[in-house]
């Protein structure tokens, strides 16, 4: 098996592991790097400090998920009240926008006010000119008809001619006087429209700013309100993540008694009810396939030879059997079937992180767990959860995924009851299929009868 293309293994693998065991971890897994917690795997939890490969590990992952959904928790109240302090912030800026608003429309009322003040002075200006106007027009006219020296000469006196040449005098400096003080406030009127122009200009100013202000948080309010929906969203699946961990633990202690129970049964049957011996005990019977007496074992294949032994080449953690096509590839113990993932084609090499199509399943012999692996599977023939027993064919032998000939890529785990994600888990787990079933002719060719 290609090391290189096996690397890939551990997110297509452990997203298809929780997919068919129904554990749905997908959207936990897609908001790890944001919420900060640690992804975990099936009935064994897999995390950076090692696996839930026991009922007692699971129950302490239970317990993880617990604590790491009260943190959760308490993460949602904390950003619920940063929430809550940025809405209050935002009805400050909304009822501070709103005086702007009253402020600006009573300056446009003043500045439409004064428009009309300024309007009424320069009618009065004009209309003041023009009866000045008038006036000059006709003193000039009676200054040529001599009727201002008749006006004049016809003083009874003195007194009474220094008298009207005064009131004359008086009449046009009073005209005079009367445009200057117009012009004034006039001058004084537009003053203050400018005034009122320039405040209005400034309170826009301000509006636009608080507008600003208010998009900024309410952009910081949608934040979090996406935070809390997040977090909201960690909580449940790590709610719901207990349950079928809980759940897990429950249908593998369920099926492990059954197998245990099959097994006795078996057992009973063959030693033939009498301190004879024990006709074979965990033997295959007539199988053939010179496995020694109560190792539970068998090969995984009747024939084949071993291509690439454990190790032939760096982190190669498997044993390689080549054969042609077709051949039959067998259980290698009593167990259950924890996983499969098919849907592989030659040529396909990063199919199922380049497993190809490929069975896990389960085991529990002398008290140990274990699993075993088959990898680039031509095809499937059981299905998850199915009780299998040794020797019996579950698919077979192909070129699919990452491989380049025909072979079967076998694996055994040990201490573990899962098919793990990642490929430092199975590392962790893993032996020398030869320590565990030794290979006739030490691993060249061999053929048996089964």
């Amino acid at each position: 098996m290609n090391t290189k293309k096996e690397k890939k293994l551990g997110a297509r693998v452990m997203n298809k592991t929780l997919k068919k065991v129904g554990f749905s971890l997908a959207a936990i897994l897609l908001l790890s790097a944001y919420i900060n917690f640690t992804p975990f795997n099936l009935s064994g939890v897999s995390t950076v400090d090692g696996a839930c490969g026991t009922t007692e590990e699971c129950n302490a992952e239970i317990k993880r998920l617990e604590e790491e959904r009260e943190k959760k928790q308490a993460e949602i109240s904390g950003y619920e009240d940063t929430t809550d302090g940025i809405q209050n912030k935002i009805f400050g800026l909304q009822e501070e926008r709103d005086l702007i608003d009253s402020q600006i429309t009573a300056l446009d009322n003043s500045i439409s006010a004064i428009d009309g003040e300024i309007k009424t002075l320069e009618e009065s200006i004009t209309k003041k000119h023009e009866e000045i106007r008038n006036r000059m027009e006709r003193m000039q006219l009676a200054i040529k008809g001599n009727q201002y020296l008749d006006f004049l000469i016809n003083s009874e006196s003195l007194t009474d001619l220094i008298r009207r040449a005064d009131a004359v005098e008086s009449i046009t400096s009073y005209d005079k006087d009367l445009i200057s003080q117009i012009s004034a406030e006039k001058a004084q009127v537009v003053a203050f429209q400018e005034q009122q122009a320039e405040q209005r200009k400034q309170q826009e100013s301000k509006k636009t700013e608080t507008e600003t202000l208010i998009a900024e948080q309410q952009q910081l309010q949608a934040d979090f309100k996406a935070k809390i929906a997040a977090a909201q969203s960690s909580a449940s699946d790590l709610e719901l993540s207990q349950g079928e961990v809980q759940a897990q633990i429950d249908k593998l202690e369920e099926l492990r008694k059954q197998q245990e129970e099959e097994e006795k049964n078996n057992n009973n049957n063959n030693n033939g009810g009498g301190g004879e011996e024990n006709g074979g005990g965990n033997e295959s019977g007539g199988g053939g396939s010179g496995v020694p007496s109560g190792s539970g074992w068998v090969l995984p294949t009747a024939s084949g030879t071993v291509t690439c032994s454990y190790g032939c080449y760096y982190d190669h953690i498997g044993t390689d059997i080549g054969k042609y096509g077709g051949t039959n590839v067998l259980a290698a113990a009593t167990g259950i079937v924890v996983y499969t993932a098919g849907g592989c084609y030659e040529g396909n090499r990063s199919c199922n992180g380049g497993f190809g199509n490929v069975i896990a399943i389960s085991h529990r012999i002398n008290g140990r767990d274990y699993v075993t692996v088959y990898a680039h599977l031509q095809s499937i023939y059981v299905s998850e959860w199915q009780t299998v027993s040794a020797g019996q064919s579950i698919g077979y032998m192909g070129n699919t995924g990452d491989s380049y000939g025909t072979h079967l890529h076998f694996e055994v785990l040990v201490d573990i009851n899962y098919m793990p994600g990642s490929k430092a888990t199975r590392r962790a787990h893993s032996v020398d299929s030869v320590r565990i079933i030794p290979y006739p002719n030490g691993g060249s060719e061999w053929s048996s009868s089964w």
